[in-house]
């Protein structure tokens, strides 16, 4: 019982700890996927699958009939005039409920909402996993993990302090392998397939749900309603390929996998105008098998870092069978698949590392019941004590050095010795061997109390307050209608200028991948009676025909959706009357 009200107490912290966090880094600065998700959803919430182009025919009218040209920071698509997103519905169809529930503040809320609920989700489904192991464990191993989600960095938390699809699709596949755990097969293909619609490639969990349909003995009657539930989760994403691409097969990111055995592409080559500069605009890089030897290193390395020596126990944790079948399937079957990106990515991590995690954890937790145990000859203890002191010291030389990391291998081996130390002396073995499992979550709750407490004065420079602020400013200079081409030499400031304030934004280069150019689509805006204007960073040479309007420098860069990371400071042009061609 005191074991379990430890754990209750741990987790809840767990969750205050993060609550805080999210709440004071949550940001609103857009970039390109997150521009899509809340232009679709907006769309989704009045009713509309295409978005209404506008003002963008004007610029996209050179792609010939029947022809598919990327749009929007390659994040829509545009064919027979007619712009789509290129991403699944899921996420915005999640986004517009959140908008009709809350407004807008509750989009940028939902993810810092169900990251709460994967630190829950974690502890709960590490319990399930361990379920009839030796009392304490299982209580230890559902503290650890949620901790050990805050402070390992494998940067999961990114994805919850912005608008990304990926914690909903992973909570989901998540509550899906749970749900296999108990036998509920039609629950965990109904959740399987929601989880596709946000994310397709969440079909990979279907490796770890096939390993546990062998575990738990399912019958034919129990796989063929699961399979129908998978359909009807994954209806929307059928139904939405099949308005925009004609087949419920035809993934509107599926151009990736066509050249599936192919040399990797090059980047289109961009002409350069005289008075609009443009410049190369890559995206993605592409599904093939060669890339395989090149990126499988990169994402080992990445996941070797973030881990480090806490890999060995999470290995020791696949000693149990629901645990193995759960989540090795997919953590072999993932890092596989997105090795055969252009490039390793830890976004497309974070599914192998919920699933490391919970391994870690349950290993960890186990490995420190080891150490405690009053049964084992005193020899034995003092050897396990030895040997994961020795592994401590000697993972910097083994594993890729991570600072942060490594303050948790340091908490890590102190607990390790003062559990064994303790277990040592017969007055306080009893003890040492109730509190073991839980020594670990308890060496991760004071690394990430710590790091709480180093930044308690830090907060993100652009959250609501700062997007009106810049909505206001940038709209006292630029008239309803204007178009503005920019740089991502500045940041991401055309997806905040488009998707924030009335003004249409775009980057060097965007134009060529709709068969036109930079001076060829500001023509045919003026010529419909609109203004144009360049932002540049502040050092750009002042070319002939442009009106300096302002500058920015600093912190003041934001009032212009300008991050000042990437430039000390901007100014803003207007495109004087370009002569006809």
């Amino acid at each position: 019982m005191t074991a379990r009200r430890v754990t209750v107490a741990l987790v809840l912290l767990a969750l205050v700890v993060a609550a805080r966090g999210l709440d004071r880094h949550t940001t609103w600065y857009l970039a390109s996927d997150q521009f899509a998700f809340l232009t679709q959803a907006d769309d989704l919430r009045r009713g509309h699958i295409f978005h209404d182009p506008g003002e963008f025919a004007a610029i996209a009218s050179n792609v010939p009939p029947g022809q598919t040209a990327d749009a929007y920071y390659q994040t829509y698509l545009w064919r027979d005039e007619r712009l789509f997103s290129r991403y699944p519905p899921g996420f915005p169809l999640l986004l517009a409920l959140a908008a009709l529930v809350g407004g807008p503040s509750a989009q940028h809320l939902l993810n810092p909402v169900l990251y709460l609920v994967l630190l829950a989700a974690l502890a709960l489904f590490t319990h399930r996993l361990f379920t009839g192991a030796r009392h304490g464990i299982p209580e230890g191993a559902a503290a650890a993990a949620p901790w050990a989600l805050l402070v390992i960095p494998a940067e999961v938390h990114y994805w919850g302090l912005t608008v990304a699809r990926d914690l909903p699709a992973h909570l989901l596949a998540i509550g899906a392998l749970a749900a296999a755990c108990t036998s509920r097969f039609s629950l965990a293909g109904l959740a399987l397939g929601l989880a596709c619609t946000i994310r397709p490639d969440a079909i990979l969990y279907s490796f770890s749900l096939g390993a546990l349909a062998l575990v738990r003995r399912a019958r034919i009657g129990d796989l063929t309603r699961g399979s129908l539930a998978f359909l009807a989760g994954v209806a929307p994403l059928l139904a939405y390929n099949t308005i925009t691409q004609g087949h419920p097969l035809a993934f509107t990111q599926g151009m990736e996998f066509r050249h599936l055995f192919g040399a990797t592409s090059t980047a289109p080559h961009i002409a350069t105008a005289d008075a609009l500069p443009d410049l190369p605009l890559t995206s993605g890089g592409g599904f093939r098998l060669r890339n395989l030897p090149r990126v499988l290193p990169a994402n080992l390395r990445y996941l070797a870092g973030a881990f480090g020596l806490f890999l060995l126990p999470a290995l020791g944790a696949l000693r149990r069978r629901l645990m193995a079948a759960a989540l090795a399937p997919y953590v072999l079957a993932a890092v596989l698949f997105f090795s055969c990106w252009g490039h390793g990515d830890a976004r497309y991590q974070v599914g192998v590392v919920l699933a490391l995690l919970m391994l870690m954890a349950a290993g960890t937790s186990s490995w420190f019941a080891t150490l405690a145990n009053p049964t084992l000859r005193v020899q034995t203890r003092l050897g396990l004590i030895a040997l994961t002191v020795l592994a401590v010291v000697a993972a910097p030389a083994v594993f890729p050095f991570q600072e942060q990391r490594r303050s948790l291998e340091v908490a890590a081996g102190a607990g390790a010795a003062l559990v064994g130390a303790a277990s040592l002396v017969p007055v306080a073995t009893p003890a040492a061997a109730a509190i073991g499992p839980l020594v670990p979550a308890l060496a991760f709750a004071s690394v990430g109390l710590t790091r709480m407490m180093r930044g308690a004065g830090t907060r993100d420079p652009f959250q609501a307050a700062q997007v009106a602020r810049a909505r206001d400013t940038l709209e006292s200079v630029l008239p309803p209608g204007a178009l503005v081409f920019t740089t991502p030499a500045l940041g991401r400031p055309a997806e905040n200028i488009t998707y924030y304030t009335h003004a249409e934004a775009h980057y060097d280069g965007e134009t060529a991948l709709l068969n036109s150019s930079n001076l060829e689509a500001a023509r045919r805006w003026q010529a419909s009676g609109r203004r144009v204007f360049l932002l540049r960073p502040g050092d750009a040479p002042r070319l002939p025909g442009l009106t300096e309007v302002a500058r920015r420098s600093g912190p003041q860069l934001y009032d212009w959706f300008v991050d000042p990371s990437h430039t000390a400071d901007a100014v803003l042009f207007e495109v004087g009357t370009l002569p006809k061609p």
